[in-house]
């Protein structure tokens, strides 16, 4: 019985995880488009957070928190890649300075 809740929650996963390779490979073709660079950056964070939160769920070894902080470098780096994208896309990238780029890269511990 309590299999079938956790072979929906994989089936649920591997369709993000594929869903987000698409837009990773789609993304890369076009690298010039603005913003193409922070998307890939987001979907490979969000990659990374599914898997680790995927691996963790199922107990793969190391069990413990490793995966939880696999799942925390993900989960951190996507607000910020989702931001810059955004600045980027709607053309005013000329707001992402060098600073403002590092301030942004500093995560909550």
């Amino acid at each position: 019985m309590k299999t079938l809740p956790l072979l929906f929650h994989a089936v649920i996963l591997f369709l993000a995880i594929g869903i987000t390779i698409t837009v990773v490979l789609l993304s890369l073709r076009r690298r010039s488009a603005p913003g193409a660079t922070s998307l890939i950056v987001f979907a490979l964070a969000l990659i990374v957070w599914v898997v680790s939160d995927f691996l963790y769920s199922m107990g793969v070894p190391p069990i413990g928190k490793f995966w939880l902080s696999v799942t925390y470098l993900g989960a951190t780096v996507a607000p910020t890649a989702l931001l810059t994208f955004s600045v980027e896309y709607t053309e005013r990238g000329y707001c992402l300075t060098r600073r403002i780029l590092t301030l942004l890269a500093i995560e909550p511990g």
